[in-house]
């Protein structure tokens, strides 16, 4: 865990909320570091909250995908979307930063998508991507006459 300070505070908050949509994880993060510049808080009011949050498997019935969702009050939402129709939308506005990088996403298929983002939260693993540059010289040697 990386310690949160008033120079690191958005950087750290934003990669903690990646997996929000970026206009989500922007105003979040401003939110939450102005509050810790403010104020202190309880860890255990955190703590609480965490706990009672949470997803549920995916559940299939048919091309019926749903996940139920119980939020910090313990008040459970069920939301489902048709998998032949969400397949007309190619995700082009999801931020894929977490999951991989740009061109890579643009170049995935809709299933493609869907499984990197499964993959993704089930490996909980910080992606990391390796860039390599080669360079080339030529030499010319002349010869007097």
């Amino acid at each position: 865990m990386i310690d949160i300070t008033c120079n690191n505070c958005e950087q750290v908050v934003s990669q903690y909320l990646c997996d929000l949509p970026s206009e989500w994880r922007t105003q979040m993060t401003k939110v939450i570091c102005d509050a810790l510049g403010n104020q202190s808080f309880d860890c255990t009011d955190v703590k609480s909250c965490e706990t009672l949050t949470s997803l549920s498997a995916f559940t299939v019935i048919g091309s019926q995908v749903c996940i139920t969702y119980k939020d910090e009050k313990g008040i459970s939402f069920e939301r489902c979307f048709d998998w032949e129709d969400a397949q007309n939308s190619t995700l082009d506005n999801v931020d894929p930063r977490c999951i991989t990088d740009q061109e890579t996403w643009d170049a995935m298929t809709f299933p493609e998508r869907i499984q990197a983002i499964i993959d993704y939260a089930c490996d909980c693993e910080v992606i990391t991507t390796t860039t390599t540059t080669t360079t080339s010289t030529t030499t010319t040697t002349t010869t007097a006459p």
